[in-house]
């Protein structure tokens, strides 16, 4: 009975998060997951990867990633993080359909 009742309040937790975030961009974000994205950073730096997870407080997960700093060599990562507050924009590639990413993120 206190497992249900725990399963019960988690349940309860999880959609009262997803509906908040689903009022602010970090849903927006999550349904990238999975394409490449360019990620402009506080300090100058670009760095490229496919989004691998997104969470609450838009901290990003990143692979296959390429760091570029203006003036410097680019430097190449399997795996990376990026906190959300070090995020000036993210660039989206032409070929992705906002639109459609944003339908099948929120029929989730």
């Amino acid at each position: 009975e206190l497992d249900l009742l725990l399963t019960m309040q988690d349940l309860l937790h999880f959609r009262e998060q997803r509906q908040r975030q689903e009022k602010t961009l970090v849903c927006f974000v999550k349904a990238l997951v999975g394409s490449r994205v360019d990620f402009e950073l506080r300090g100058g730096a670009i760095v490229r990867g496919v989004l691998e997870s997104v969470d609450a407080m838009m901290n990003c997960k990143l692979i296959k990633v390429r760091w570029k700093k203006k003036g410097q060599t680019a430097k190449y990562a399997e795996y990376s993080h990026i906190p959300g507050r070090q995020i000036v924009y993210i660039h989206i590639p032409d070929e992705i359909d906002v639109s459609k990413k944003l339908d099948s993120f929120f029929s989730r």
